[in-house]
């Protein structure tokens, strides 16, 4: 479907005439859609819309089974204000829901107390002097400062830039090689977490984009000791404390599968998988966990951003806030309501 930006009949026929795309939805038996939350209810719709009419059949999703994960309280739908549980088709499609309560992220009773009064926004009195108590300096291993959380990309971009100048030495420039389907392309480009031109120096504090092993993951911060002679930056990784030389990666949309080994790839980005990390989007770091950061409330402006920021963060002592203010931290009102059905 790629984006979905068009209507559904249009949609309905671009389906007609992609054969392999018609094929994969005939064969699909289970589909799992991961962070729910961040799907909204008009391209919930679509998808739902899509599924029975390439599978010619009236069932909810075309008779597919649809496993949804995700956290309501999280970040919402960038491009629609409305959540997909308020779709036509969101009551059809889910017959059973099961809450997961247990929060691994952290280990720590009081952490994990405080965020989930910051997420369901009631936060207590003791709670706030805890979070006004980590206003304070962080303690980082050599080499590494904490990672800014801000909640507008221009804040990001600027802080960045700014720390990238301030270093000597030579600049790299990396470009990332796209190759395939243009749409597809597109959708790359969007929401691939590999930039398309990165700029890097020795000193640098990059983060990592994808997990390379069990030890190097996702979110993983270091900085940069050294270049190549194939001109990989060489990055020092205070966990698990080790040095590495990062060579590019590739991100695909693959073809359905009418074989079990017939994989045909329709796009990629193939890029330096790092990303600078003095500086983070609250959006962007969604999903990571990070060792040592500073939350900058003062610019919050979404439900469900303060508790996103603390949440990234492994404990307490890895954690500084600044500019937190009570009557800005809020659930949506019309996740509140939602989650009740649990109850």
């Amino acid at each position: 479907m790629g984006l979905a930006t068009e209507n559904i009949n249009i949609l309905r026929e671009k389906i007609k005439k992609l054969k392999r795309v018609r094929n994969r939805w005939i064969n699909t038996k289970v589909l799992i859609i991961d962070e729910i939350s961040m799907i909204d209810s008009i391209f919930f719709d679509k998808v739902e819309a899509i599924a029975k009419f390439a599978r010619y059949s009236k069932e909810p999703f075309g008779g597919i089974q649809v496993i949804a994960t995700g956290d309501f309280y999280q970040l919402p739908p960038v491009s629609n204000n409305k959540f997909c549980f308020e779709s036509k088709s969101w009551r059809l499609v889910f017959n059973e829901m099961i809450e997961l309560t247990d929060i691994y992220r952290q280990k720590d009773y009081k952490f994990k107390k405080i965020l989930n009064e910051i997420r369901y926004g009631e936060i207590s009195q003791e709670t706030e002097m805890e979070i006004r108590n980590l206003e304070r300096n962080i303690i980082c291993p050599p080499g590494i400062t904490p990672t800014y959380l801000f909640p507008l990309r221009e804040e990001v971009q600027n802080e960045n830039e700014k720390r990238l100048a301030q270093l000597n030495g030579k600049l790299y420039t990396f470009h990332s090689v796209d190759t395939g389907d243009k749409t597809l392309l597109k959708q790359i480009d969007k929401n691939c977490p590999a930039l398309e031109v990165i700029n890097l120096k020795v000193g640098a504090q990059v983060c990592l984009i994808k997990n390379l092993n069990n030890s190097l993951i996702n979110g993983s911060i270091g900085v940069i000791k050294s270049f190549s002679k194939e001109n990989h930056p060489v990055v020092y990784f205070p966990v698990p404390n080790c040095l590495v030389t990062i060579t590019p990666q590739e991100w695909v949309i693959e073809s359905p599968k009418s074989e079990p080994n017939d994989i045909t790839v329709m796009a990629k980005r193939i890029q330096i998988p790092l990303i600078l990390s003095w500086a983070l989007s609250i959006h962007k770091s969604q999903g990571q966990t990070l060792n040592y950061i500073i939350v900058d409330l003062t610019k919050i402006f979404e439900c469900g951003q303060a508790y996103v920021a603390l949440s990234r963060a492994a404990n307490m002592e890895g954690l500084q806030v600044k500019g937190f203010n009570k009557q800005k931290i809020k659930a949506n009102s019309k996740v509140l309501t939602f989650s009740k059905l649990f109850n």
